[in-house]
């Protein structure tokens, strides 16, 4: 015998028409189960029953039929020879054919893939799966059909097959769930892409008539009707069919629809809401136009184009087909509604626009309506004749002229930039009739009605702007030669100055070392004194200058700890001096995303910190941290300052106390600065131990501290 023939008996028999008492309530798993090639890879030597004993057949044949029939999808299994060898209960479940049914793959391509409807798309992919199944060279690439069911439900499902040498499974899963959803977004978006293609329409526009047509005919493709049309309200009541699609020539522009309730139309207008017609030969609201029933129209809806008030018409679909128009075709036909009436409304606007003539005569600009071939001034608001004086009006009318106004403009220059451009703005300059000079501003628009062409120029007093642009442009040479003059300023002291002030602390160091005399010392240390404030001053004011002129830092990671200490050892003399006790309340690393001049903003607080303390006390440092920043704290136990001066103590040139301290203020500034480039925030609050001050800024925490150490 061949293998490749099945053999007949009880177990084709029992094959076929296997049943259980649990069937039903198999048929209700799921659907979404996948099948491929591993779930056969051991049945495969089970199939080739004609290797084995009868004996053992039996005995195979039932674990197999098990198997299958336990498996929770639809299968089919074929002999390459064409004969459909299996279905299990699934399959028969899901698509209602018994084996009775199709027998072999002739039949059940008849039955579930029927050539009416169908394309031919999918004969070719049934016959190229047939073909891939039992081909040397086949592929496992899976394909998608539409079948149509025993209970004539055409369902999509997913094809994927394994094969078995003499044999293929033809595993089916049924996805018209998900096929159903994703045609409903792809309707859905071709619906949105139609509004915008008509929304677009409707702002270029420039005849309603066209609008109207290219609505119509995009709102019966998009939808899949045959006939779509817009009914314009009469002024008689009745509605007219001034644009359609699908209907016969004569219809357009001539069919009358009375305003009565028999009518779908009337009746729309009356209920004030979508009207939807789900069979119009079993309609008992209304029996409908004789145009619907001479068109065998079965299904329809309707829509009011503006609303009870302002009642432009209505946008009527009807299909010959039935057809159960959803609730979101039903929001797509209101969304084309919308766009037609403010459309509409526009039209009538323009078409009106003698109504605003007031408005434009009362406008502060001078506005001209110019023949864009003559080059003739056609209109011109009050604004322009209170320029002309009063014989302006004469005077247009004899030399009906842009130059009468502006003799600099050249009506041929004006078309030609038009030509490129269709509008262009420029200044020019006017003398009015008592010989007073205006600067304008004009803009030049170029307005195509049918064959007609026209400029609209709308020109604006702008005499006040131009003042006032030629004194910001003094204004700002001003600053910049004070900039400029800052500038060399800055220079000087960095570099001019400071070189002679350094050699006289050189030369004056030199001298104490070998003065003995008790006047010439006190003398000498007064010179090294105020020479010290001298140098300190200008370079402050070089430092802050420079930081002045930043826009930003570049940030490293660096510890603060190093910093604070080195600040501290910088004024070590000082401390000294004033026998101060300087507490470090700090262990570290404290990593922060800074530059190295934030050790400047260290040295001012603590040079501060000293200057205003009484000789004996204590100064602390110390650094918190909060959430993503740390904060510097330098905490003194000098004379405090007033609540009044602490708004503006970080001010440059501002200082909190009246006494003999010496400066110009400007190193809480240059600390205020140094923070401001950090992102970080600056200030003082009184000392809650006492008298004092404590001053504080923060700076963004930098890396991991761990990572750091």
């Amino acid at each position: 015998m061949d293998p490749s023939e099945p053999k007949t008996g009880k177990a084709d028999a029992a094959t076929c028409h296997v049943e259980s008492e649990n069937s039903g309530s198999r048929a209700s798993s799921e659907n979404t189960f996948c099948i491929g090639s591993d779930h056969f890879s051991e049945l495969d030597p089970l199939m080739d029953l004609s290797a084995l004993t009868d004996e053992k057949n039996g005995i195979i044949e039932k674990t197999v039929i098990g198997v299958l029939y336990r498996l929770p999808v639809a299968m089919m299994i074929i002999e390459n020879n064409g004969k459909i060898r299996y279905v299990n209960r699934k399959f028969i479940n899901v698509l209602g054919y018994s084996l009775d049914d199709i027998p072999t793959t002739e039949e059940w391509f008849k039955v579930a893939f029927p050539q009416i409807g169908l394309s031919c798309e999918t004969i070719t992919q049934w016959h190229d799966l047939l073909n891939r199944m039992f081909s040397p060279a086949r592929d496992k690439e899976d394909i998608e059909l539409q079948i149509q069911c025993k209970n004539m439900d055409l369902r999509h499902f997913h094809l994927s097959f394994t094969d078995l040498g003499h044999m293929g499974v033809i595993a089916l899963q049924d996805i018209s769930v998900s096929k159903d959803l994703e045609n409903q977004v792809k309707y859905r978006e071709k619906q949105q892409a139609a509004v915008a293609s008509i929304g677009a329409q409707a702002i270029c526009a420039d005849d309603i008539d066209d609008l109207m047509q290219f609505t119509v005919e995009k709102v019966a493709s998009t939808l899949g009707v045959e006939f779509c049309s817009v009914l314009e309200k009469l002024p008689q009541g009745e509605f007219l069919l001034r644009w359609g699609t699908g209907w016969e020539d004569w219809c357009i522009g001539a069919v009358i629809i009375p305003d009565e309730s028999y009518t779908h139309t009337g009746y729309t207008a009356r209920e004030k809401e979508p009207v939807i017609i789900n069979d119009l030969f079993t309609e008992t609201r209304f029996k409908g136009h004789s145009l619907l029933h001479a068109h065998d129209v079965t299904s329809g809806i309707t829509m009011m184009i503006g609303n009870a008030e302002r009642l432009f018409g209505i946008l009527a679909v009807y299909s010959t087909n039935t057809r159960n128009f959803t609730e979101d075709d039903t929001l797509f036909l209101q969304e084309i509604t919308n766009i037609l009436i403010e459309t509409v409304e526009m039209h009538m606007t323009m078409r009106q626009l003698q109504l605003f003539r007031e408005l434009i005569n009362r406008s502060n600009d001078l506005v001209l309506i110019i023949d864009g071939v003559t080059g003739h001034v056609k209109y011109a608001n009050e604004k322009v004749f209170s320029y002309l004086g009063p014989q302006g009006y004469s005077r247009l009318q004899e030399e009906p002229h842009l130059s009468t106004l502006i003799q600099s403009v050249d009506h041929g220059q004006i078309l030609e930039r038009l030509n490129v451009s269709n509008a262009f703005t420029s200044e020019d300059v006017f003398t009015s009739h008592d010989n007073i000079i205006y600067d304008l501003e004009i803009n030049f628009t170029r307005v195509d009605d049918n064959e007609r062409k026209y400029i609209l120029a709308i020109a604006r007093d702008i005499t006040r702007k131009k003042t006032a642009e030629l004194e910001l442009k003094s204004y700002a040479q001003q600053l910049h030669d004070s900039n400029k003059m800052k500038d060399i300023f800055t220079d000087i002291i960095s570099h001019d100055l400071l070189n002679p002030a350094s050699n006289i602390k050189g030369f004056t160091e030199l001298l104490l070392e070998n003065e003995t005399d008790e006047q010439k010392l006190w003398m000498l240390s007064c010179i090294a004194s105020n020479n010290e404030k001298l140098i300190n001053i200008m370079e402050t004011t070089s430092i802050f200058s420079r930081l002045d002129s930043m826009s930003s830092l570049e940030f490293n990671d660096i510890d603060l700890l190093p910093l604070c200490k080195s600040s501290i050892e910088m004024f070590q003399h000082q401390i000294s001096q004033k026998g101060l006790d300087v507490v470090l309340e700090i262990e570290g690393p404290y990593i922060a995303k800074a530059h190295p001049v934030i050790q400047n903003a260290f040295c001012n607080l603590i040079s501060n910190a000293i200057k205003y303390s009484s000789n004996g006390e204590r100064i602390i440092v110390g650094i918190e941290g909060t959430n993503d920043m740390w904060k510097i704290i330098v905490t003194d136990f000098g004379e405090g300052i007033a609540d009044p001066k602490k708004p503006v103590i970080f001010d440059r040139f501002s200082r909190a106390t009246s006494g003999n301290t010496v400066g110009k203020g400007l190193g809480l500034s240059i600390v205020k600065r140094i923070i401001e480039l950090h992102t970080g925030n600056v200030g003082v609050d009184d000392n809650p131990c006492g008298k004092g001050s404590v001053f504080w800024f923060t700076v963004h925490k930098g890396m991991d501290q761990s990572v750091f150490q």
